[in-house]
């Protein structure tokens, strides 16, 4: 779940540094079902949980207004 809400909360980052955080926290979770310990469904799970959870909190907190818009990174 910490990943999926990492991944999901960099989208308020400039390009760049999104696409390496969304990298890293996909990484490490891949890491997960290559030494077995979880099953490949409960990763999955528990990353898009992460995701919502942070897109509600986003929501109650009403950090930030909006996302940004997705441009090529400079």
């Amino acid at each position: 779940m910490h990943m999926g809400a990492l991944a999901s909360a960099a989208a308020t980052l400039p390009a760049g540094a999104r696409r390496a955080i969304q990298s890293v926290a996909i990484g490490l979770s891949l890491t997960r079902i290559v030494v077995l310990a979880h099953w490949t469904s409960d990763v999955i799970a528990g990353f898009g949980l992460g995701a919502v959870l942070e897109r509600l909190l986003r929501l109650w907190t009403g950090y930030p207004g909006h996302d940004p818009p997705r441009g090529k990174a400079r």
